[in-house]
């Protein structure tokens, strides 16, 4: 009687118990999107302008989205100035993609090795804990097949490398019918490539591609845009998310059979911003699209979309690996411009998100409380 007593007991503790230990954590991956805007305020603060969303640029040497981006250029302001030591000394100009992470004599100057994928793997505020355990994040170089390891395809390929939680916002929409695409690759206009359009238009997230002179060694870009960009004010912009991870693709890059024409969904490597498909650095809030050209319309205020996903959805479509989503339970944690963090419900409507992810459409929407 009593071991049944104590069972009971167990059972009506526990839950109470996990419950308690998931509060934990999502405070403490509230607190990591905090540091994530500092790191944003204190690059502003110290360059005048935002962080790029990549350094881009043209496909003379390698493809553009190759590249480091965001998440790369904040790591003197996040405590990580080692690693952007490390880039530096390798150069901007460098290909940041599989064959420098699975190549350790690639450069004479900066070689690769376990020790230092671990540590691009080790930035813990890039990580939340309701997903992730304890460890370095990274794609092991053991487990990569050896057929990927200079793997070029017109998608670009896996993109092994460190992994992370955490994506900045984009919002995307055409509102130009024709494009000069050369002149616009030769000043670093066109931030994705699998977008033959121009950023300054089309790219209306908080977050665009650097200002890059008409030359070729990527030494000298700057911010292109300062706070002023955006336009419907800080504390209405949606900067940072948590992204969707489905679960049979957490710590995997390599394609899959469901989505063999996609190979770059998946826990692939934050570090080169705006690299075609991957989605591991940035993804859309608002992908309006020409109203032909793309089939999903995330988020977009015009056609509707999905743009928030629950934990454990599987969906083969390869669509739901473009999401926002999160490891809590009923909502996703959103880094605002101002610095501060709201928990937004799955139930949130796509046009509101899209609004707070686009910063001159200069409609006003409530930020959903919770």
């Amino acid at each position: 009687m009593v071991i049944a007593i104590i069972g009971v007991l167990i059972a009506l503790l526990l839950p109470a118990v996990q419950a308690a230990r998931e509060a934990a954590r999502r405070m403490q991956c509230t607190n990591h999107l905090k540091q994530i805007g500092i790191a944003v305020h204190n690059f502003h603060d110290t360059t005048s302008g935002l962080p790029p969303s990549t350094i881009g640029g043209r496909w003379e040497t390698i493809p553009a989205w190759s590249r480091v981006g965001f998440w790369s250029l904040i790591f003197p302001y996040d405590e990580q100035q080692n690693l952007y030591n490390y880039i530096q000394t390798r150069g901007f100009q460098n290909s940041y993609g599989s064959t420098w992470w699975t190549n350790d004599s690639i450069s004479a100057t900066a070689p690769m090795n376990n020790e230092i994928r671990n540590s691009f793997g080790s930035v813990s505020i890039y990580r939340c804990p309701s997903r992730r355990g304890s460890g370095p994040l990274i794609t092991p170089f053991e487990s990569i097949p050896t057929t990927d390891y200079y793997k070029v395809s017109s998608n670009g390929g896996p993109s092994y490398g460190p992994q992370g939680d955490y994506v900045f916002v984009m919002s995307f929409q055409i509102n130009q019918a024709a494009i000069d695409e050369v002149s616009d690759a030769n000043q670093g206009h066109w931030c994705y490539q699998d977008r033959p359009v121009d950023a300054l238009t089309t790219q209306q997230g908080p977050f665009r591609m650097a200002l890059l002179q008409r030359t070729l060694d990527y030494t000298s870009w700057s911010p292109r845009d300062s706070m002023s960009w955006w336009l419907d004010g800080s504390s209405n912009q949606l900067i940072v998310g948590e992204k969707h991870l489905p679960p049979s693709k957490l710590g995997k890059c390599e394609p899959d059979s469901t989505d063999s024409v996609y190979p770059t969904y998946g826990d692939c490597s934050f570090l080169t911003g705006g690299e075609v498909l991957t989605q591991a650095a940035g993804r859309y809030l608002r992908d309006s699209g020409n109203g032909t050209g793309n089939i999903y319309k995330t988020g977009n205020m015009d056609y509707g979309g999905r743009a928030l996903a629950k934990p454990n959805d599987e969906d083969s479509d390869t669509v739901r690996s473009t999401l926002f989503g999160s490891a809590h339970p009923g909502v996703v944690n959103f880094l605002l411009g101002d610095g501060s963090v709201r928990s937004l419900q799955l139930t949130t409507p796509a046009p509101i998100l899209a609004a707070l992810a686009t910063v001159n459409d200069g409609t006003t929407v409530a930020i959903p409380s919770h």
